[in-house]
């Protein structure tokens, strides 16, 4: 047996100060976009929708954006789409594909979430630093995030409770409660369970043609 390597009272530190920061951030975060009716969930997918093309993106190019699993992206865009923020539509070259339109509600939800978004996370985190300790915070970063693509991509790796993977629908929302706008739940409802649908396939041609409105400018902002 691999003896379990502890961390040192150093590291603890670390890693304990780490993760209350994060906790904090969340918070706060969470509650700036609740104050204009959004979740943190609905922030992340209504960002590169309002930095495509038309506002437009295929599902599976919105799901690797947000790095999320499919079930989770469709149970999210139905809340979303019974808000009006976003739409989905079938992809006109391919008759399997579906596209992802941002609405004019969701453009308007995101452009007034926006500024308070990006005046938080600088008051709060950016404006903490010195321009040095914010290209060495960057690189951290890259780096640890480097270390957990490759750790996700292991075969050998024993699965782990997560998610519900991409060929399982699992708990349809027609099983969820309503819930209210700005609710931060942002994973799958698991009250029930029905067939799969193919609401979100994802065949290999790229769908093109599909948008039909003009570029908008992207909102600015951190995510």
């Amino acid at each position: 047996m691999t003896e379990t390597r502890w961390l040192d009272e150093r590291e603890q530190l670390m890693w304990r100060a780490f993760e209350e920061m994060r906790r904090r951030l969340d918070s706060a975060i969470e509650t700036q976009l609740n104050e204009h009716g959004l979740s943190v969930a609905e922030y992340h997918l209504l960002v590169p929708l309002s930095e495509a093309p038309g506002g437009l993106l295929r599902a599976r190019e919105l799901r690797l954006t947000i790095d999320w699993d499919r079930s989770r992206l469709s149970h999210q865009l139905r809340r979303m789409e019974r808000r009006g923020l976003v739409a989905r539509e079938d992809c006109p070259t391919d008759a399997r594909g579906i596209v992802i339109r941002l609405t004019s509600e969701g453009r308007a939800a995101i452009e007034a979430a926006a500024p308070g978004h990006a005046e938080t996370v600088r008051r709060l985190f950016v404006d903490v630093l010195t321009s040095g300790e914010i290209d060495l915070y960057t690189s951290i970063a890259r780096r640890v995030i480097g270390v957990l693509v490759q750790d996700a991509s292991e075969p050998s790796r024993p699965p782990t409770a997560g998610p519900v993977p991409d060929d399982d629908c699992g708990a349809l929302d027609d099983a969820c409660p309503e819930e209210p706008a700005g609710s931060s739940s942002d994973g799958p409802c698991l009250g029930g369970t029905a067939p799969c649908e193919s609401d979100l396939d994802e065949p290999g041609d790229a769908c093109s043609g599909a948008s039909v409105e003009p570029p908008a400018t992207a909102v600015p902002g951190p995510r």
